[in-house]
Formats: C-alpha cells, structure tokens, sequence
C-alpha cells in the first residue's frame, strides 16, 4: 500500500478553473486523480471525486464504468459550467 496521509482522503482539494479545464471527457479515474490530485471520493458504489475551484463553488466528477476502466463523462468545460 502506498504512503498517504488518511486527512487527505477526507480532505476536499482545492483546484484552479485552468487544471479543471485540463479534465478531457474520456480520462480514467487514475488519470484525473494524477492531474488533479487526490480528493475526497463522495461516491457510495460509484466513483465520485469532489474538489473545491479557488472560486469557492464545488464539482463532481463522475466515472462510469466501461469494459476496462471507469472513465469521466464530462469535460473541464462541463465541470465548470455545472459548479454550484
């Protein structure tokens, strides 16, 4: 198991508008979380991962799951334009 700091898994990231519009709709799990870093996973049987933008509104980003991987559905642009 690799190190990491359990704070940091219930820890909601905060993330600039520019890395969240880095987010390509297709990117894997493992993908978004290297590019975004590690977050605070809001998903009960689904892969939900929760940031914070500088702003102060909040995303979701959901996965779902293909033959492989679970995959984002949305692009950065998405995201953004959803932020509550």
């Amino acid at each position: 198991m690799g190190n990491f700091n359990m704070d940091e898994l219930m820890t909601v990231r905060t993330i600039t508008e520019a890395d969240l519009l880095k987010v390509q709709k297709g990117m894997t799990f493992p993908e978004v979380k290297k590019l975004l870093g590690r977050t605070l996973d809001v998903g009960s049987a689904t892969m939900i991962l929760r940031y914070q933008i500088e702003s102060g509104k909040t995303i979701d980003i959901s996965f779902q799951e293909d033959d492989i991987d679970y995959k984002n559905v949305k692009s950065g642009a998405e995201l953004l334009g959803e932020a509550t």
